[in-house]
């Protein structure tokens, strides 16, 4: 009969998940159990499916989860607890330091692509979030990446400049 299974040999055990492929990657989630802090940690890995080279993607104490590819397969946001409440940071694939896209008070439940990889659309949850959140997001610093993204928008506007189209009969038929 083999050895018996002992407490230490959960910490050893690593669980992987939510995983996400684009074209030429695949990216999941690795979560860990840290038995000195009495916390599971969760960082992102992904492999290169032509050479098939896995590296860490994030690190660090938090836990990082929820990797999502952007449409064009430059980018790939995810959530993290860095700073306390989950928020969104956005990664180049071809290297670079994590930037944080949100701010929220109660911090980021989901979110999604818009197709064209230029904006995120995010669930949070406003309720209690007070004057105080109000005020933060005012002073809110841009990101390069949120800077670059408003240059864009409002170029389009600019191009796109018409007035609205007013529809006030929609006529609505279910296929049978």
């Amino acid at each position: 009969m083999g050895d018996l299974v002992q407490i230490e040999d959960f910490a050893k055990l690593k669980k992987l998940s939510q995983i996400e492929t684009s074209d030429n990657l695949v990216a999941w989630v690795e979560t860990t159990a840290h038995t000195e802090t009495d916390e599971y940690k969760s960082h992102i890995k992904i492999l290169n499916k032509q050479t098939g080279a896995i590296i860490q993607f994030t690190s660090g104490v938090k836990k990082d989860y929820n990797p999502k590819f952007s449409p064009d397969s430059e980018k790939l946001a995810f959530l993290s607890t860095r700073k306390e409440k989950p928020q969104i940071y956005l990664i180049n694939l071809d290297g670079g330091e994590a930037i944080p896209l949100t701010e929220e008070l109660n911090g980021v439940s989901d979110f999604e692509w818009h197709l064209n990889s230029e904006m995120i659309l995010f669930k949070s949850n406003k309720e209690n979030e007070g004057k105080k959140s109000k005020e933060a997001r005012a002073n809110k610093i841009k990101t390069k990446f949120e800077v670059e993204q408003q240059s864009r928008r409002d170029e389009e506007r600019k191009r796109k400049k018409s007035d609205p189209i007013v529809i006030n009969n929609l006529i609505y038929r279910t296929s049978a």
